[in-house]
């Protein structure tokens, strides 16, 4: 790889049949949502050129917050789907395979009553903060997965833990009560047009940088390009 001309260029050849599908991350990254992840770092990860850190704590919570989900919508008498790892394994990570470039895996879904649910753990210090302002990128994971199921609503489930149940379970641990966790629930409704655009953004990008096989500079933040040995010279 090298920087010229403002652009990363990309040695590695990718054609339609190597590209993989757009998950729900990699939808709102690409797409500029997430405001702490630029396009290009996201098309890097994309491309498998650059593999972000993952802590693990961050997946027991989530775990955890999915759990209390499913009792929940059991509680409700809900007749809903979940995937578990056999089922994601078996579906190659993928529950939309009638798509040829859109794919991932929902966390809940209700058939019957066409709603998806998008499950985000939180620390309960953040309880006031999401309960007034959902964070963008994560809502749109949640319409990406309602607008490729077809489903015309989805619902936000917020888990917030407290901290002593929060450090436990960054340590893989149990926690002692889940009774000071509090449960945010909010419903929106599918902007079909809206999310197709989106989606048509997100491939017209992939494709741009695909066929010229560079990156804009702008799109890529200084901390990847350190951490693929890259030197950057803006500014010299």
């Amino acid at each position: 790889m090298r920087i010229e001309n403002g652009f990363l260029y990309i040695d590695t050849e990718y054609t339609p049949q190597t590209k993989k599908k757009i998950t729900g991350h990699s939808f709102v990254d690409i797409a500029g949502l997430n405001p702490y992840s630029k396009r290009g770092d996201a098309l890097l990860a994309y491309l498998k050129i650059y593999k972000p850190p993952f802590d693990k704590k961050y997946q027991y919570r989530g775990d955890m917050a999915e759990k209390m989900v499913g009792l929940i919508l059991k509680r409700q008498n809900k007749n809903f789907l979940y995937y578990d790892e056999a089922a994601k394994k078996a579906n190659n990570y993928d529950f939309f395979p009638n798509y040829k470039y859109c794919g991932g895996i929902p966390d809940f879904e209700i058939p019957s009553e066409k709603t998806t649910h998008e499950v985000k753990s939180k620390s309960l210090k953040d309880y006031d903060k999401i309960k007034n302002d959902i964070p963008k990128w994560e809502l749109y994971q949640g319409l990406y997965y309602g607008y490729l199921r077809k489903h015309p609503r989805i619902i936000m489930d917020y888990v917030f833990f407290d901290e002593e149940s929060e450090k436990l379970l960054f340590e893989n641990k149990k926690p002692k009560t889940l009774d000071n966790c509090k449960i945010l629930q909010k419903r929106y409704f599918v902007n079909e047009s809206e999310i197709e655009n989106m989606i048509f953004d997100v491939l017209n990008y992939i494709d741009s940088c695909l066929s010229r096989k560079a990156i804009p500079l702008e799109d890529i933040s200084p901390s990847i390009l350190k951490a693929l040995n890259i030197q950057d010279d803006r500014g010299l």
